[in-house]
């Protein structure tokens, strides 16, 4: 939602995102200014449209239009169902005249179903496009070497791609790993800081040819048309999550590939990933309690209230693994008690109060803050009309000041109801969407249902790895399309089509390469164009494999000597 919003301000659209991690004061503030319709669009998450003062705020706003996003966490059948999304349609009593608008990109059909129940619609028009995508060609590897056969599949290949991996460790692993071998590559993950992330996927989206090793929130709002490969060096835990993914490729129509890595140890990781994703409600129980007395909350309090959160220093103090206590609170997150934000509240914010004229004459009479605000009138756009992130070593190196006067000044302007600063700190904020209380009930079995829901999408997933059949149309028929024909071009079709000589092209592909002792694999494709390039693929990955052809450094074949 923040990068939406930024994208909107940048075009000049008044917009605003109504986070968890905002103080009373700040959200106050921003109310008010939908009261008076400042804004053209106002991105809230379920959570805090359950709130009394953002409620309020909408009785005195005409609300012409209501979008949800994601909208397949209203349904339980949904990949990531959220109990608060429930609640979005509470919003009709306070705005009757709006009209309703859900999208998602992945939604079996009893989900759509369910969205219609849910969000009371009724006699909705469905707009849906086909799930079958003729350009890419889906591929499934099972290696025992996974690095190697990446490092096959980039070698020699200039394109822009994505390889998707599920923890931040792996990116920064495998793009040193990438980096050692020559490639150009960057990892991108949550736990960077806001420039840092910006920066290095700018660098991806200018380039041809850079390959990017994200976590799977990359790529979300990112409409990059030209990647080639989409490669998953980690299968995802279901087919919906896969299918969002893997649609990142190939968007301006043009032949792209979309290949999943996986080895047994994979598979097992995943089982163990998803048990121990729902602990035993008792558990779940205690680990909230410790967090709510850290945090020095009473029974009955702390509804619409944001605490920054730093799980790893809170799971050595009380002697507990941070992966359960993490797990823990995910599923405090599922009963709708609290909403956690990871990674967005890492960066300061900053509004001035006062409106120009005023700050203006502070600043005639306050020399000392006058350079500190100029800086900041400088550097960001907007300060007058809502809260934006800064940088204080950006303001420290702009006045050549030591950063902790430049805290000490934004402290003091804080003070003086000048500004409102809110400092950065740790990567992880928990709001409390009900106030504390003494047992926490699961009254319609929602962890036991999404458990057994999330071990059926998984079952699913390893279906997709291991069929022999056409993938599109295994993944069309999930999502409950019937293809009428094979796609022709994944591994399985081409792997089971027999009209095609195998021979005939390693004959051609060694005679080739005896003549003109190295080519591209783009060179050879266009040598051999009275074959299907699938199958020539097919042909130069055995012979690879087989050590009967070698790649170099420059990406050529060769045949090996």
């Amino acid at each position: 939602m923040k990068d939406q919003v930024e994208q909107l301000v940048n075009r000049g659209i008044k917009a605003i995102h109504l986070s968890g991690g905002m103080s009373r004061k700040e959200l106050q503030i921003e109310v008010q200014n939908i009261r008076n319709q400042k804004y053209k669009l106002v991105y809230v998450s379920p959570e805090r449209l359950q709130s009394s003062i953002f409620k309020s705020s909408l009785e005195h706003t005409p609300v012409s239009f209501v979008a949800i996003d994601e909208a397949h966490c209203v349904s339980q059948w949904g990949h990531d169902f959220r109990p608060e999304f429930l609640q979005i349609k509470s919003i009709r009593e306070i705005c009757p005249n709006a009209a309703f608008i859900a999208l998602t990109a992945s939604a079996t059909p009893k989900v759509l179903e369910d969205l219609a129940e849910q969000l009371d619609m009724l006699n909705p028009a469905v707009f849906q496009k086909s799930f079958h995508r003729d350009n890419l060609r889906y591929q499934v590897y099972f290696e025992e070497n996974k690095h190697e056969r990446l490092l096959d599949l980039l070698t020699g290949y200039r394109g822009s791609s994505i390889v998707y991996v599920r923890t931040r460790r792996a990116t920064q692993k495998l793009e040193r790993f990438l980096r050692d071998q020559g490639h150009d590559a960057i990892a991108y993950h949550g736990g960077m800081t806001r420039d840092e992330r910006d920066r290095r996927q700018d660098l991806w989206v200018k380039s041809n040819s850079t390959t990017i090793i994200a976590t799977s929130a990359f790529g979300m709002g990112i409409d990059k048309p030209n990647v080639r490969k989409v490669i998953h060096f980690e299968p995802p835990d279901g087919l919906e999550a896969y299918y969002q993914e893997a649609g990142r490729a190939g968007r301006d129509g043009e032949e792209s590939e979309c290949i999943v890595l996986y080895e047994t140890a994979d598979l097992t990781q995943l089982k163990d990933v998803l048990h121990q994703r729902y602990p035993e409600l008792k558990l779940i129980q205690r680990i909230y309690n410790f967090v709510c007395n850290h945090l020095g909350l009473a029974f009955n309090s702390g509804q619409d209230m944001s605490f920054n959160f730093d799980l790893a220093s809170f799971a050595k103090k009380f002697e507990m693994n941070p992966v359960e206590v993490h797990q823990a609170l995910v599923c405090v997150e599922k009963l709708g008690y609290i909403r956690m934000s990871e990674g967005m509240e890492s960066t300061s914010k900053l509004r001035v109060l006062l409106d120009n004229r005023e700050l203006y004459n502070y600043q005639l009479k306050n020399p000392t803050h006058d350079k500190v605000l100029q800086a900041i009138l400088r550097l960001y756009t907007g300060v007058y009309d809502y809260y934006v992130r800064i940088d204080e070593d950006e303001i420290a190196n702009r006045l050549r000041l030591p950063k902790t006067k430049v805290f000490s000044y934004l402290n003091e302007l804080k003070q003086r109801n000048i500004i409102d600063y809110q400092e950065g700190v740790g990567d992880t904020s928990i709001f409390f969407v009900q106030p504390r209380v003494k047992e926490l009930l699961d009254h319609d079995n929602i962890l036991r249902n999404n458990k057994q829901r999330n071990q059926d999408r998984l079952k699913q997933m390893i279906d997709y790895l291991e069929t022999d059949s056409c993938r599109s149309r295994f993944i069309c028929s999930y999502f409950g399309e019937e293809l009428e024909s094979d796609c022709g071009q994944c591994d399985s079709c081409l792997k089971d089509e027999k009209e095609w000589s195998f021979d005939e092209i390693e004959h051609q592909l060694r005679g080739l390469l005896a003549i003109e002792e190295e080519l591209t694999e783009g060179e050879v494709m266009n040598s051999l164009s009275q074959f299907e390039k699938g199958h020539i693929r097919i042909v130069i990955n055995w012979m690879l494999d087989d050590n009967k052809v070698t790649r170099t450094k420059s990406g050529y074949l060769r045949l090996t000597k």
